[in-house]
C-alpha cells in the first residue's frame, strides 16, 4: 500500500520543485514532467527499498527470516501454475498503459515469475523486492538511454 502513497508524494514534491523553478508557468511544467519522470521513479524506488529495509529492522527480520532460502520438496511448478492465473491476469491489467501484448506479457512473464517467487518463498516480501529491483533496474536503463 506504501507505493501508490510514495509515488503521488514524489509526483507532488516534484511538480512544486519544477514549478518554483519555472515560477509557476503551466506550460513549462507540463513540458518538463514527462522529462522528470525517469527521476522521479527512481526516487520512488530507492524510498520504497528503504522502506522495505526500516520494515525488516523494525520487526527484528533478515532476509532469511523472510524466506530468502530453498527448502527442500516444494513443488514450485505446481503450486504456481495452479494458483498463480488469476493474479497474473489482474497484475498484467494493471499495466494498462503498455497496451495489450505488454500487459500480456508482464502479466505472464513477469507476473508469473513474481507468483513462482512467492510460493517458493512463502511471502509477499520476496517479489515485492524483486519488483522493486526491476523497476530499479528499469529506471536506470531510462535515465541512461
Amino acid at each position: 500500500m506504501a507505493g501508490p502513497f510514495v509515488f503521488l508524494a514524489a509526483i507532488v514534491g516534484a511538480v512544486v520543485v519544477i514549478g518554483i523553478q519555472e515560477r509557476g508557468d503551466a506550460a513549462a511544467i507540463a513540458l518538463r514532467m514527462p522529462q522528470a519522470m525517469p527521476y522521479i521513479l527512481i526516487v520512488v524506488q530507492l524510498a520504497l527499498l528503504a522502506l522495505l529495509w526500516v520494515s525488516l529492522r523494525r520487526n527484528r527480520l533478515n532476509w532469511t527470516a523472510i524466506g530468502w532460502r530453498l527448502n527442500s520438496g516444494q513443488a514450485i511448478l505446481r503450486e504456481t501454475l495452479l494458483g498463480a492465473t488469476p493474479t497474473c491476469i489482474f497484475f498484467g491489467l494493471l499495466h494498462w498503459a503498455g497496451g495489450f501484448w505488454y500487459m500480456v506479457l508482464t502479466g505472464f512473464v513477469a507476473g508469473g515469475l513474481f507468483a513462482g517467487l512467492r510460493v517458493w518463498r512463502g511471502n509477499l516480501i520476496a517479489p515485492f523486492a524483486a519488483h522493486l529491483a526491476l523497476n530499479l533496474l528499469e529506471s536506470l536503463w531510462i535515465v541512461a538511454r
